[in-house]
């Protein structure tokens, strides 16, 4: 279930802001989802094999390194 709508929220990557909605949900996968719509308007790419995200945005251009998590959440798993 949706938990609540945000909308018009203001975002900050590296030297890139703008704006966007958000859907809050619970998951035990991820701590966030982007979606279509804010990749779209973000001129956001994600890159796996080089573990960024670039944002191709004319004004601030730049290349955001992920933070891998694991599922685990650091537990010893035997």
């Amino acid at each position: 279930p949706i938990y609540a709508i945000v909308r018009d929220a203001v975002v900050k990557i590296e030297g890139w802001s703008g704006r966007a909605n958000f859907s809050v949900v619970q998951t035990d996968d991820f701590q966030m989802i982007l979606g279509m719509e804010f990749l779209c308007a973000s001129k956001m790419v994600p890159m796996p094999h080089l573990r960024t995200v670039n944002i191709m945005d004319e004004r601030h251009p730049c290349m955001v390194p992920t933070v891998p998590t694991r599922k685990d959440k650091g537990k010893v798993v035997e």
